[in-house]
């Protein structure tokens, strides 16, 4: 499940990833409320957490990421990844690294407010 967290605001587009995310979760909650930032601010800020609850996603979520992600690639300003598995943590360092004028940081799930401190 994904749920738009209230601090999201102007740029800045807030997740909370709980349980088994899925397909529709992806293409009805996450993508439009990023076209909507991305149209309004033209380059967004992402904070991604998830919660203590979360167990991964349906392999049709990578596709449908992969897809969004290529096609604003350029409006991508900042990611903050919070909690999760310790390889996510890493594989989003490295594809911060990998596109020029995005920087990701992962976080422990225990530094929520310094993740939000930081996105901002």
């Amino acid at each position: 499940m994904i749920a738009i967290m209230e601090q999201s605001e102007g740029a800045l587009v807030a997740v909370q990833f709980s349980g088994e995310l899925t397909a529709a979760d992806y293409t009805d909650i996450w993508m439009p409320a990023c076209e909507k930032a991305i149209e309004e601010h033209g380059k967004v800020r992402v904070l991604v957490y998830m919660d203590e609850s979360f167990e991964g996603w349906e392999t049709a979520v990578v596709w449908e990421d992969t897809k969004f992600g290529l096609k604003n690639l350029t409006h991508f300003e900042k990611i903050a990844v919070v909690g999760g598995a310790g390889w996510i943590g890493k594989v989003s360092g490295l594809v911060g690294n990998l596109i020029p004028g995005m920087t990701v940081r992962s976080f422990a799930t225990g530094e929520l407010d310094e993740a939000f401190d930081w996105i901002k």
